[in-house]
């Protein structure tokens, strides 16, 4: 079905679905009845979920759908079937997610380990300026300062372990893994069964193109990708973010504006193709993960130590205001504090910190903009070597087709 969809160019909708395999449709009618029974169970009485929580959920589901439209169903429908695309999406939804999280709890209990002694160490060399000082009859200005710049140093040096170990390193490596354990005969050629390095496959239509099986591998990724990131906002947004309309609108919109994991998994697909397209056989895992993993790791660096060291240092100025409600406080720092910030509420606290963090918001924002042009360059300069192999191969085509003739003829 696959096949006759695909060799007569029917884009509609229903044949397309129509082609899908049992499981497909299985995944499909799960995940509406999971939902379905998710709304029922929330409006019971003692599983109580606000009616506001309803039209964000609706929309963290929709989020994907409407990546994968503009990603996939505009231009690539028949590179890769929708079949495919669904499996792939599962994959990265259930598989990967669940993977990424058993590991990233392992990795964060041995970057936790590492920076609870590196603080240990600290903390005595602090102390003992601290005894030195005070011996020496000196103000606590100075160990007040040690300790802020302490604390500042164990934000930066924990978020850059977990952001390029907990986070990027094991979630790009899952997000590949997922990828290239799913076995679907539509990623393989008929005419070159050992495309990509899902082995051998059952025969799907005519050969296609390399630049139609780079796609395919393109879009296969993203769809496992796009299904991690379908779990993850789900976890952010209700589960690690404070139970309220704005916070989880702002949080699910945020991270929908920066799609990285989309762009990662792209990323991806350049040393994917080289490997399995272009025949590079020096592009293995390390060198095919290595691009999205400093970008995903850059990323997460920059939003976790940012924002972590803007809150240390709005809690230090609201400390210095509630004991001592004065500008030159004695702890080194020369703060603007304002007595009154401790009896702000929890909407107008909640607001400056989104008004605070905007700057690092954009910041990140450009991160990701470089992961774009970055792949952007490299999918152009790919595009054209895998069209001058699709062009060798067609000479070579019309060159056998010109001896079988002359044979014949003579």
């Amino acid at each position: 079905q696959i096949r006759r969809v695909r060799d007569s160019a029917d884009s509609s909708w229903s044949a397309h679905y129509g082609a899908l395999s049992q499981l497909s449709r299985n995944i499909i009618k799960v995940t509406m009845i999971l939902v379905v029974i998710v709304m029922v169970l929330a409006v019971l009485p003692f599983l109580y979920m606000p009616i506001w929580q309803f039209p964000i959920l609706i929309a963290a589901l929709l989020q994907p759908a409407v990546i994968m439209y503009f990603v996939y169903w505009t231009n690539h429908r028949f590179d890769i079937s929708l079949d495919a695309v669904i499996k792939y999406f599962a994959s990265g939804f259930v598989i990967c997610s669940g993977i990424s999280l058993a590991y990233e709890t392992i990795a964060s209990i041995i970057t936790s380990t590492i920076v609870l002694l590196t603080g240990a160490i600290g903390a005595l060399f602090i102390f003992a300026d601290a005894s030195v000082a005070s011996n020496a009859g000196s103000g606590g200005g100075r160990v007040g300062a040690d300790i802020l710049v302490f604390i500042i140093f164990q934000i930066v040096f924990k978020a850059l372990l977990n952001a390029f170990i907990v986070a990027a390193l094991v979630e790009e490596l899952s997000k590949y893994l997922c990828f290239w354990m799913v076995e679907h005969p539509d990623m393989v050629d008929s005419a070159d069964s050992a495309t990509t390095s899902h082995g051998e496959g059952a025969v799907v239509g005519k050969r296609k193109s390399n630049i139609s099986k780079g796609s395919a591998i393109t879009i296969a990724m993203v769809s496992t990708a796009v299904g991690f990131a379908c779990a993850e906002n789900l976890l952010y947004v209700f589960l690690y973010s404070k139970p309220d309309a704005s916070v989880e609108i702002i949080t699910l919109v945020l991270r929908s504006l920066l799609p990285v994991h989309p762009l990662c998994a792209a990323m991806q697909s350049i040393g994917v193709c080289r490997r399995d397209l272009e025949k590079d056989r020096t592009m293995q895992t390390g060198r095919i993960i290595r691009p999205a993993w400093w970008l995903h790791g850059s990323y997460d660096f920059i939003l976790m130590a940012f924002t972590a060291i803007y809150l240390v240092i709005r809690e230090w100025r609201r400390f210095a205001a509630t004991n001592h409600c004065v500008e030159n406080d004695d702890f080194g720092f020369d703060f603007d504090v304002d007595c009154d910030l401790d009896n702000e509420s929890d909407d107008s606290d909640f607001m400056r910190e989104l008004v605070d963090t905007i700057p690092i918001l954009i910041v990140g924002a450009l991160v990701a903009l470089v992961g774009l042009w970055w792949y952007v360059k490299q999918a152009r300069l790919q595009h054209q070597r895998l069209l001058i192999r699709d062009l060798d191969v067609r000479r070579g085509q019309d060159n056998g087709l010109q001896l079988q003739e002359s044979l014949q003829l003579t």
